[in-house]
């Protein structure tokens, strides 16, 4: 069976309908995807003023969406889901031209079932802005490659806007203006055309800020001020067993170790032999050149940036690892098949478990922490966790106190805690009440959350969700 027969192409569109489709509402709202999406409704409605220390275009996105298709997590995400199809697409256009249609088809596969985790779910199914600037830093390496075969004006300046728009979507999306910048003025010595990419690239940004409500001055000085303070402050994050407040160069790599020691070898090795194969043969060189410098570049960023590292910023450089692996396989496949198909089985089982994973998703932590507070009759909820995981799942007349809130009550109705937060981003726990009078609230399970809820509260009806 080739890869251009209808029916391999019709399953690999089965396979990404599922991984982008299948029950993709069930996950609990991420704590970030919450108030982008929030965001995004309040940006769609002609509010400005929420969530500015990000750019606002992948907010828009969002909030379009949930006005499309429903709010809540289902209509949130499926911006996000495609935009992550849409990216699929485009690492196929790049991989056909280094090895041809079956590279094509296989870089797709890989990137819809290849896992891309953060916190046991998949970034690319969440309403998360990495998303969006992912994808438009992909279709950016596409038409600089483009704009390589045909050199022209207007082809530059098209570059230049969708990399603003990268960056406009989340600011690590600007990266990929680095490799193809060097494209342009070392590689091609064109620097007029670089200049033109540059001026679209501020252009585009800045242009995605006019429909809000505020001066553009004050929102990217808020933005600044924010990401400055933050990257000072640190967050507190667990790695290999100890929590940092500014997390190691190495966190990444202890990440995807420790996720999978042999999917992350089998990758780097793929990787290594695209790159080798393209020094070698010269083939295609801009499209592996590119792709090459745009992985480094994002992951130097992260290791020796400002110290703060989350699981999902790995999803910055799986385009480009996906593709060059894909197209090594490809290779290896038609000169030496032994070595391809062991490469190719650590991929096939972690592809499998991703797979099974989503096919057997079921409401779990927050949300079913939500489902047990409807009608217990709590008012006020200490949530000792990511408050903005449970806001999307708690009654609108219910007051959410997160743990690290000043103003907090000394008493609570309900309390919640997340293990994964405890004694990371949270110390001195428990709360005094709960410490002295554990008699007082009676205490359950909500899948890895401890729920106490205390005794003796009234029935009441809970207000819809917010």
């Amino acid at each position: 069976m080739t890869p251009r027969r209808p029916s391999v192409r019709l399953a690999v569109g089965g396979l990404a309908a599922f991984t982008y489709l299948w029950r993709l509402g069930v996950p609990s709202w991420n704590r970030d995807e919450f108030v982008y999406a929030s965001a995004g409704r309040q940006y769609i409605a002609g509010h400005a003023g929420y969530n500015l220390e990000h750019p606002p275009l992948g907010k828009y996105l969002i909030g379009a969406s949930e006005v499309l298709f429903g709010h809540g997590p289902t209509g949130a995400r499926l911006a996000a889901v495609s935009a992550a199809f849409v990216t699929g697409l485009v690492l196929a256009a790049l991989a056909r031209r280094v090895a041809g249609d079956g590279a094509a088809l296989l870089t797709f596969a890989l990137w819809v079932a290849l896992p891309k985790p953060t916190a046991g779910l998949r970034v690319d199914r969440l309403a998360m802005l990495d998303v969006f600037a992912t994808g438009f830093a992909t279709l950016a390496v596409l038409l600089a490659v483009r704009h390589r075969d045909q050199p022209r004006a207007r082809r530059a300046l098209l570059v230049g806007v969708v990399i603003g728009l990268a960056g406009a979507a989340k600011l690590p999306g600007l990266l990929v203006a680095v490799p193809i910048g060097v494209e342009l003025v070392i590689a091609r010595r064109r620097i007029r055309h670089a200049v033109l990419t540059a001026g679209a690239t501020v252009a585009a940004f800045v242009v995605t800020y006019l429909p809000l409500d505020v001066s553009i001055a004050d929102a990217l000085r808020t933005m600044w001020v924010f990401q400055t303070h933050e990257a000072q402050r640190g967050f507190a994050t667990l790695v290999d067993g100890q929590v940092y407040t500014h997390a190691p160069w190495w966190s990444a790599a202890w990440f995807a170790w420790h996720r999978s020691a042999i999917l992350t070898v089998t990758i780097a090795t793929l990787v290594a032999i695209t790159v080798v194969a393209a020094v070698l043969r010269r083939r295609e060189r801009a499209v592996v050149a590119i792709t090459s410098g745009w992985v480094l570049v994002s992951i130097i960023s992260v290791a020796f940036g400002p110290g703060r590292y989350f699981e999902h910023y790995a999803y910055a450089w799986a385009p480009g690892v996906t593709l060059l692996a894909a197209t090594a396989l490809i290779e290896l496949h038609r000169r030496v098949r032994i070595v391809a198909l062991a490469l190719a089985v650590p991929l096939i089982g972690v592809s499998a478990a991703s797979l099974w994973g989503i096919a057997t998703l079921r409401p779990a932590d927050y949300a079913l922490a939500g489902e047990r507070l409807a009608m217990s009759g709590a008012r006020t909820v200490l949530v000792a966790g990511p408050r903005t995981a449970f806001l999307g799942y708690a009654c609108r007349d219910t007051r959410i106190v997160g743990a690290h809130d000043g103003d907090a009550p000394a008493a609570f109705d309900a309390i919640i805690v997340d293990p994964s937060f405890v004694g990371v981003e949270l110390h001195g726990w428990p709360p005094p009440e709960l410490r002295d009078h554990p008699e007082r609230f009676i205490r359950t399970r909500a899948d890895r959350l401890t729920v106490y809820l205390r005794r003796g509260l009234p029935a009441r009806r809970c207000l819809a969700p917010r």
